[in-house]
């Protein structure tokens, strides 16, 4: 596989494309897209619509929807040392799933921008936030300009482990 500097993601892409590296030529699936940009690549977004999955991001890379805002019906999970992740224009739902919109394990950096964090409230799984930032070792977390709401469990006995953004030190 081929892994280009800049990415294209659209609904109406293919990932058994051989890369990505045009919006004509996009991914369909952020999985996809990030098997093909390379480290410190970014990821754009052709056109608005619904991705779902859990997102899987062990490199660094920056994904951004401007002008056609993504929706992850899914997470992002953050599992790398020493990578920078930029998040931008992105809205994450977690309707009914209760996993945390993005969760860092391990990282360098984590700049979320221009995002809209929603609904990751309900579930079977302890950490109902819209942001879990429980990295290894040291890392820094940056949220701008993003609306996190509508996240944690009411329920008293996993409410220590919920809200809009957790961060336990490592």
């Amino acid at each position: 596989v081929t892994r280009v500097l800049a990415c294209y993601n659209s609904l109406t892409g293919s990932d058994t494309n051989n890369d990505c590296a045009t919006p004509t030529t996009a991914c369909q699936s952020f999985f996809a897209a990030l098997q093909k940009t390379a480290n410190f690549g970014e990821i754009d977004c052709v056109n608005p619509g619904n991705y779902f999955g859990v997102v899987t991001i062990m490199q660094s890379v920056t994904i951004d929807c401007a002008g056609a805002v993504g929706l992850l019906q899914g997470s992002f999970n953050i599992n790398a040392a020493g990578i920078v992740v930029r998040l931008r224009n992105l809205s994450i739902s977690q309707p009914g799933e209760g996993y945390p919109g993005i969760s860092v394990q391990n990282a360098s950096a984590v700049y979320v921008e221009h995002c809209v964090i929603t609904n990751s409230a309900t579930g079977a799984h302890l950490t109902y936030g819209g942001i879990i930032f429980l990295p290894s070792s040291n890392a820094e977390l940056f949220v701008t300009d993003s609306v996190i709401s509508n996240n944690g469990a009411s329920n008293s006995e996993f409410s220590a482990f919920t809200g809009g953004i957790l961060i336990v030190p490592a």
